[in-house]
C-alpha cells in the first residue's frame, strides 16, 4: 500500500523500520479507506517513518509508545538532524502521529499485520 504513496527506495526503507514496518501498510490503507487525500497520507506516512526511525535509534518498542512518550519525540524535533533534506524542520509532524497512536487503529493494524504473517506462513 505505502508503494502508491512512495516510490524512492530511501523513503521505503524508512518506512520499514524494525519498531513500526509491520504497521505502516495497514496505517496508509485505514486513512485511504477514510477518504483521507493522497497527500495527507503522504504526510502522516512521513511522520511516521520519522517517528519510527526516532524509536529505533532510541530503542523503544512500539508497544510503549503513550502520549509521555509522544511528547519525548515532539521535543526531539525541535532540535532534529535526522533527515539531511529537512534540517529538523517538522512542523506538521505531530498531526501523523497523533492519528498513528489512537488505541483503535493501533489494534485494527496490529490485527492486520498479524493476519499477513499468517497468510505467509509455510504449509
Amino acid at each position: 500500500m505505502i508503494e502508491r504513496y512512495f516510490e524512492g527506495q530511501g523513503a521505503l526503507t524508512r518506512l520499514r523500520t524494525p519498531t513500526i514496518g509491520s504497521y505502516v501498510d495497514s496505517f496508509a490503507l485505514s486513512l485511504h479507506e477514510k477518504g483521507y487525500a493522497y497527500w495527507t497520507v503522504r504526510g502522516c506516512l512521513r511522520s511516521v517513518s520519522h517517528l519510527g526511525c526516532w524509536l529505533d535509534k532510541a530503542k523503544v518498542q512500539l508497544a510503549r509508545l503513550d502520549e509521555d512518550l509522544a511528547l519525548r519525540f515532539k521535543g526531539h524535533l525541535r532540535r532534529c538532524r535526522c533527515f539531511r533534506q529537512n534540517r529538523g524542520i517538522f512542523n506538521p509532524v505531530m498531526p501523523g502521529v497523533r492519528l498513528f497512536m489512537r488505541p483503535s487503529r493501533i489494534r485494527v493494524m496490529a490485527r492486520r499485520a498479524t493476519s499477513k504473517t499468517h497468510d505467509r506462513a509455510p504449509a
